[in-house]
């Protein structure tokens, strides 16, 4: 097992929250033990291997705060790594894939090659209620499979059941977060049974009796506006429609809401998925990180709609970012056909965050690393911090130089550390 100990200098440090010129880094065990401006080698440091990266850039791990590790998927621990993402955050998977996945990144010895592994569990779902159409896509080759899947999914259709479905999810899958669906329909031609808010408020409550957060998901006004009169920490998706008043806003500002865009989720419902897809599937990075190298099939499901469109996805989300509204990055990759590829899906987000809705790039490196920690109450992570995990990624170049040219789709990892161990897929070539 390759060492946990080491020390970074001479760097743009990002450290979660502001940027360090020329700073140092020490590692040891795989913790942060230091970090210094203009940090000088001596004492007990001056046995630790050392690397100096003059124009380059450290940032935090980056963390997925929306992935669907489908079929226990292992590419969303292994390739999410290889593209700089050391945390994923699973926002409803099958009880069989929820075991492996955090098995496989609970292993120690494996920290080189997956990234670590948060969930929600199971979603809470009325009968019939999202995922049932997204699984139906997916599975649309596979009749048995789709079954039991299905069968699988929890069905909260009383408030008597809210707590005991959280309860289920934090004690059997260990759940560091609350899921709950609200899909009206209305923006993606669907007619859905559609959950009673005094159940969606009875299952956040029981969310935040147990102390963590709820997130909700819904495509349309409707549904957000329902989600946020029940109570919710989040929204794990803008929507497609447009309001035609503020009150929306005023409720997130006055709630304290977040909200994770997932715009290429959008384009991939609105037809505006290859747009997206082919020129960040064709990059060079990504062609030497993807196990799959093809862009993968969109769902279109909003294409035809007249009050859904990709722009108004994009609209709401500059509207909540002048608002102030806390915007966290979160791809939505899910399964080995549809969306976008685990790991290269930060990518995209954080560049259509930056190039597309108008973020400053310090705001979307926020959104990609300490914001998500702040939110989800994740206290060892985010952040390049003295007694944090050595979770970091090196890049070369300026990345906030890197982050506002629209030419640059992928940044450029370098290197990947989780727990202070440096990912496989880099071993041979930091110097």
């Amino acid at each position: 097992m390759q060492s946990s100990s080491f020390i970074i200098k001479d760097v743009l440090l990002f450290d979660g929250d502001i940027f360090t010129e020329n700073a140092m880094v020490v590692v040891e065990d795989g913790l942060i033990s230091q970090v210094v401006p203009h940090g000088n080698i001596e004492g007990k440091f001056a046995s630790l291997s050392i690397i100096a990266k003059p124009g380059y850039t450290l940032i935090p791990g980056l963390i997925d705060s929306h992935i669907h590790g489908l079929e226990a998927n292992i590419e969303c621990l292994e390739q999410s790594l290889r593209f700089g993402v050391t945390t994923v955050c699973d926002m409803h998977n099958d009880p069989v894939s929820l075991a492996k996945l955090k098995s496989l990144a609970h292993d120690r010895n494996m920290r080189h090659l997956y990234s670590d592994f948060k969930c929600a569990g199971m979603a809470a779902s009325v009968t019939g209620q999202w995922p049932v159409p997204i699984l139906e896509l997916e599975y649309k080759d596979d009749a048995e499979l789709l079954r039991k899947i299905v069968d699988k999914l929890p069905h909260i259709d009383t408030v008597g059941q809210a707590q005991e479905h959280v309860n289920a999810q934090i004690d059997h899958f260990g759940a560091s977060y609350i899921k709950l669906m609200n899909e009206m329909g209305d923006t993606i031609d669907m007619s859905l049974p559609r959950p009673p808010l005094e159940l969606q408020q009875a299952i956040v409550e029981a969310a935040h009796k147990r102390g963590v957060i709820a997130v909700g998901h819904a495509f349309s006004y409707s549904g957000v506006m329902e989600l946020l009169e029940a109570g919710v920490d989040g929204l794990t998706h803008s929507f497609l429609d447009r309001p035609e008043s503020d009150d929306w806003l005023k409720l997130m500002k006055k709630n304290n809401v977040h909200c994770n865009p997932t715009l290429d989720c959008l384009a991939t419902h609105c037809g505006n998925g290859d747009e997206i897809q082919v020129p960040f599937t064709s990059h060079p990075f990504a062609q030497r990180m993807l196990f799959d190298k093809r862009p993968r099939e969109c769902t279109n499901f909003a294409k035809n709609n007249e009050k859904a469109s990709f722009a108004n996805g994009v609209q709401n989300v500059k509207d909540m970012y002048a608002a102030g509204v806390p915007l966290i990055v979160g791809s939505d990759c899910a399964g080995k056909r549809l969306g976008n590829p685990y790991g290269l899906g930060v990518h995209e987000e954080m560049y259509l965050m930056t190039i597309v809705v108008g973020m400053k790039p310090i705001d979307v490196l926020k959104g990609a690393t300490s914001l998500i920690a702040d939110r989800f109450g994740f206290s060892d992570r985010g952040r390049v911090k003295e007694g944090l995990k050595a979770d970091l990624v090196l890049l070369e170049g300026d990345v906030r130089e890197l982050l506002a040219n629209e030419k640059e789709l992928c940044l450029p990892v370098q290197a990947v550390w989780r727990d202070g161990v440096l990912c496989s897929s880099f071993e041979d070539g930091l110097t």
